[in-house]
């Protein structure tokens, strides 16, 4: 089951990439748990469709050109640790950022019940029990 949960957090990647926002949601547990970075500004924890579409919603909003690359998915049973580039040039300054970030998302039944954020690796993996 844990490779299926894999391809699982891809397929929503993909949906995503392609703007086909509908089926990427779809792989998420309608009453999903988004908790976003602990050191970022703001962040904080949303739930449900609604809340993975508002999360999205701000982090688009406040850039243009905005991209997120997957760079690495590694199976780890019941959770997925992803490694990722966001990019993009804030909307009013004009500045360019980027950075990497991690998330762990925990499936359940096929459907992705919990995504937590992490700027740093060492915290995705500690997350998750293990270490560097």
């Amino acid at each position: 089951m844990s490779q299926e949960n894999v391809e699982i957090v891809r397929l929503m990647y993909d949906a995503w990439h392609r703007g086909d926002f509908e089926t990427s949601l779809s792989y998420f547990d309608p009453e999903v748990e988004w908790i976003e970075p602990p050191d970022n500004p703001g962040g904080r924890t949303r739930h449900g469709h609604e809340g993975v579409a508002g999360a999205v919603s701000t982090w688009t909003g406040v850039f243009d050109d905005y991209r997120y690359e997957v760079r690495e998915l590694i199976d780890l049973g019941d959770k997925v640790l992803l490694t990722a580039w966001h990019s993009g040039r804030g909307k009013t300054s004009g500045a360019p950022v980027s950075e990497e970030n991690f998330c762990v998302f925990t499936l359940r039944d096929g459907r992705i019940v919990k995504q937590e954020m992490f700027r740093q690796r060492s915290q995705a993996l500690e997350a998750v029990g293990l270490s560097e």
